[in-house]
């Protein structure tokens, strides 16, 4: 049983049900969404001013589930396990296969905007991606659908010397994927144009039926935004890639 989070709508309910033909549906939905999660951050950053700025890290990301309506179990315990049972892909998804359950710590989980999402950190004591940035923040979404391994990251200096293409989100962003017509249709011009605008370090992956956006470790008055980004993006899959891939 998944916990839902207060007051969270948008265009796609739980089972995915895909928006209209308009093209300002997502759009006002997450500027909604926008609004609240402000106010949310807001409270977090209250709390901390109030507490003299000893807002501890676990009493802090603690207070963050309970504002954005998510639950708090730091670590995978039989609650958890009982309500979410969907667990954590470990053997799915690139970063996921680098890391082991012991490294995970700050697991939240619940409903945003309608859709089911995990929120964790991952001390890594090495990523291979990014190896001067292991330690990881991480949100998970889960989509009914069944999608070939694709992620979308920023370039590395060595792999920006291998580019061939000079397009600009070429030269921005690395896109890898074992189907080439899964980023054709997940990377289309509107969803390349908002993946431009994004100034954060974050890096997609999406394999079966999850969404995970991650980013260097940040602190809870981050998150909010940080949850925000993915759910953005996952919003914007266009619906010839759901209809291709759904399950």
């Amino acid at each position: 049983m998944w916990l839902a989070a207060s007051g969270a709508k948008t265009a796609r309910g739980p089972d995915r049900t895909r928006r209209g033909p308009t093209q300002h549906g997502p759009q006002l939905a997450e500027d909604g969404l926008s609004t609240q999660v402000g106010k949310r951050l807001t409270s977090i950053k209250m709390l901390d001013l109030m507490t003299g700025g000893a807002f501890g890290s676990e009493s802090s990301m603690s207070a963050l589930a309970s504002s954005l309506g998510l639950t708090y179990v730091d670590k995978p315990n039989r609650i958890y396990r009982e309500q979410v049972p969907a667990e954590i892909p470990w053997g799915e998804l690139p970063l996921l296969q680098q890391s082991e359950t012991d490294d995970l710590c700050d697991l939240m989980y619940g409903i945003f905007g309608g859709q089911k999402m995990q929120g964790f950190n991952l001390d890594l004591v090495t990523y291979r991606e990014e190896s001067s940035n292991p330690r990881r923040s991480c949100v998970l979404f889960h989509m009914g659908s069944n999608y070939p391994t694709l992620t979308v990251s920023p370039h590395s200096r060595l792999s920006l010397v291998q580019e061939r293409d000079r397009s600009p989100f070429a030269q921005k962003f690395r896109v890898l994927g074992r189907d080439p017509e899964v980023a054709k249709l997940v990377l289309d011009e509107p969803m390349r144009a908002w993946l431009m605008g994004i100034s954060l370090p974050l890096r997609i992956e999406m394999g079966g039926g999850e969404v995970l956006g991650h980013i260097p470790k940040v602190a809870a008055e981050k998150w909010p935004l940080f949850i925000q980004l993915v759910y953005g993006f996952l919003i914007r899959i266009p619906d010839a890639a759901e209809f291709r891939y759904s399950a």
